[in-house]
């Protein structure tokens, strides 16, 4: 969670997945009130996970490749899954 000015700016969810090669960290789910993007809470949130889980090398999250998101995952060292896509059903 990311606090500014006495309220909550934003939070981040995930969770470990273990494996026998290495373990990946799925993000969930992260924001941050639109009232305060662009001010760093959200590059915060992440370094912060860096730091609470460092043993992990492996992160991945799911977004629209053209939205504003994909470029603040972009310049946080995410980059797309060239082999991996998404499959959805009704």
């Amino acid at each position: 969670m990311a606090e500014g000015e006495n309220q909550v700016a934003g939070f981040a969810l995930g969770h470990l997945e273990r494996s026998t090669d290495h373990d990946n960290f799925l993000l969930q789910e992260m924001c941050v009130r639109p009232d305060v993007q662009r001010h760093g809470y959200g590059t915060e949130l992440l370094h912060a996970l860096e730091r609470q889980i460092a043993e992990v090398t492996h992160w991945y999250l799911l977004t629209t490749r053209d939205g504003d998101a994909a470029a603040f995952y972009q310049r946080n060292g995410f980059r797309p899954a060239g082999r991996m896509g998404v499959f959805v059903r009704p």
